[in-house]
Parts: structure tokens; sequence; C-alpha cells
């Protein structure tokens, strides 16, 4: 099986036309390489560079989970093959960086999973959230367990017959992290969770705006993941229900600051007067989770710091934990910024 070698701007200096494009646009290509440290040792990973879009496409008539196009743009190409996903990726409008993953298609339709990976449902057509038409979107090419991290001789981490032994990945569930490891026993050879080794799970699905965890064990070497994928040229974002806990990729092959992900240009985080009323970000330092928050003043504060934090670095890569403080009945949002590296218009 092929697997897909993992992606940075800083090389960023190739440029690949898509098919099935409605317009002609070119995507930058960048490398990244996220090093993960000798076992052991946890680490919070993301993939900030994406697959090249196989489609742009402009909504033409909407209901709450399926989009219909004009014409027949996606032909005979089918969406739906397991361990192949796609995700539709909002460029603009009201949903700009939100990620859906496809759930079926037609030549002229998608229909997605409006859970966003959250486990709770934001309609296409909710008010104060609505699609338009002529909101524009991509479709991309997702990944899985065994796409990403791969099988057999093209393994990027250390398998094993359980999940003591072997390397892990850890997938945030809104509560807990799911674990999984690759169960290279004889008549294995497949990627399988913790708590259920029997079960293959190589076609577990991979959100492209999700964090992940890589924990290695004792003794394992450091390694290097080398990224390679379209530079974002749209705005970046997620969606986060109020009252909830995700881990969220650094979404950008670049350093981004702490006060990136206040979110101003679209949704924006609670400030608050300590880290208990506001809205938090969490960053990982290798052994515990830091968490900062920003004041009704608009500083980034730190417990056992001082001073404003907010050009803390946080590196291409890597992953944030957000904590929303909104009751899910009014804290719904579609958090977006653009990349700092586009010019301002």
């Amino acid at each position: 099986m092929k697997t897909k070698q993992i992606t940075c701007l800083c090389t960023a200096l190739l440029f690949s036309s898509v098919a099935l494009a409605l317009e002609d646009v070119s995507t930058p290509l960048g490398a990244v390489k996220i090093m993960l440290p000798y076992g052991p040792y946890s680490s919070m990973i993301s993939v900030p560079l994406k697959a090249f879009a196989i489609a742009r496409l402009p909504v033409g008539t909407f209901s709450a989970n399926t989009i219909t196009f004009v014409g027949s743009p996606l032909g005979t190409t089918q969406l739906t093959t397991p361990g192949a996903p796609f995700f539709v990726s909002f460029t603009s409008g009201r949903h700009a960086g939100r990620y859906c993953l496809v759930t079926a298609n037609t030549s002229n339709s998608v229909t997605l999973d409006i859970k966003d990976g959250t486990g709770t449902e934001l309609a296409l057509n909710t008010t104060g959230f609505s699609l338009t038409s002529g909101d524009k979107l991509e479709i991309v090419p997702g990944d899985t367990l065994a796409s990403l991290f791969g099988l057999g001789a093209e393994l990027k981490i250390t398998g094993g017959n359980n999940a003591a032994s072997a390397d892990t990945v850890g997938i945030w569930n809104g509560a807990t992290f799911v674990y999984y490891f690759y169960r290279s026993t004889p008549g294995y050879g497949y990627w399988v969770a913790a708590a259920d080794t029997a079960t293959n799970a190589n076609h577990t699905i991979l959100y492209p705006d999700q964090g992940l965890s890589v924990t290695r064990k004792a003794g394992r070497p450091a390694t290097t993941l080398t990224f390679i994928g379209a530079v974002p040229v749209h705005r970046s974002g997620l969606r986060h229900p109020g009252a909830s806990s995700r881990l969220v990729a650094q979404p950008l092959p670049v350093p981004v600051s702490l006060s990136y992900f206040a979110f101003t240009t679209q949704g924006g985080l609670k400030t608050g007067g300590s880290a208990l009323s506001a809205d938090t970000v969490g960053v990982w330092n290798g052994a515990q989770w830091i968490y900062h928050y920003q004041n009704n003043s608009g500083a980034w504060l730190t417990a056992g710091k001082t001073g404003d934090q907010r050009n803390l670095l946080i590196q291409p890569g890597t992953s944030v934990t957000i904590l929303r403080r909104q009751p899910k009945t009014s804290g719904e949002s579609i958090l977006g910024e653009l990349p700092p590296y586009l010019p301002s218009l």
C-alpha cells in the first residue's frame, strides 16, 4: 500500500495545477520535518500541509448536509472508497476553514458528515452559519492511520504486540485519547485500537484540522517525519462547539505566535479575568500542558509567568488544545484566521 509522506513551507518553491478545477489556480508545494525525540517521549503533532485538491468548485444549492453543483463536475469520481477518504474544505464564506468528510457523492453533489469530528452536528443551512450560493470549496484527499503512518516496511514508528510495547498514536475524542498501535505480531500486520487489538483499524480517518499524540517507548531512537503537500493559501480554521475541548492542528507550515489563536479574523475566543473564565490555549512542553488565556485587556497570560505572552511561537507540525467555556447552546463557532504570510489586500 502506498503511504503518504508527511509535510512545511520552508522549501515551498514548486507549483502545481489541480485536476478537475473550475478555476486556473496554482498552489505552492512545501515540505516540513517533524522530529520525534528519543523515547520515552510523547509529542503532539499535526500535518500542516495537505494533499492537493482534486476540485475547486462554487456552491450551487445546498441542504443541511448536501451540496449540489452546476453541471456534473465530478463525473464518475468516487469519493468514498474505504481507506481513501475525501474532505470538503470551505475556502470562502461563513464556513471558511471548515473541513467536512464526504460520505456520499454523485457527479454533481456531495453529502457530508457535518459533525466535523466533534460529536455534534452543524448543518450547512444553520441560521447564523449558513452557506451562500457561490461560496467556494475544495475537495481534498484525506488521511487514515495507515496512509499517514504506514504499514509493514514503510511504518514510520515502531509496532509491537500490544500498546505497552509499541509506539502509540492518540486521537482525542473530546474527553480522552483513544490510542492505536501497529500490531506487528505474525498474522496481523495492521493498525489496531489499544482497546480492540483484533479489529483492523487501518482505515481510521484522520481529520485535517485535528492534532495527534505520538508516544514513543523507551529506547526508541530519535526520528524525523517528513511531510510534503500543499501550502495553505486560504483562511485556516476549525469548527469548535462551545463548552468543549479539542486537540487541533497548528495549521500552517511556519511558526505562528500564540496571539494567532485569538482567531480575530473570524470567530474569536472568549476573554476573561482568569483561566477559569476565559477560553484557554494549551501548549505541550514535552511533559505537560501549559495553559494560556487572553484577558479582557487583550494580553495573553500564563500561570507562573509575568508579562504578555502573545509572541510565544507555536511551531509547525505541532498541535494545541483549545478549551471553550461557552455553553453549547450559544457558543458554536467556526474559528478562522488568515495565514500571516499572505499579502494584505
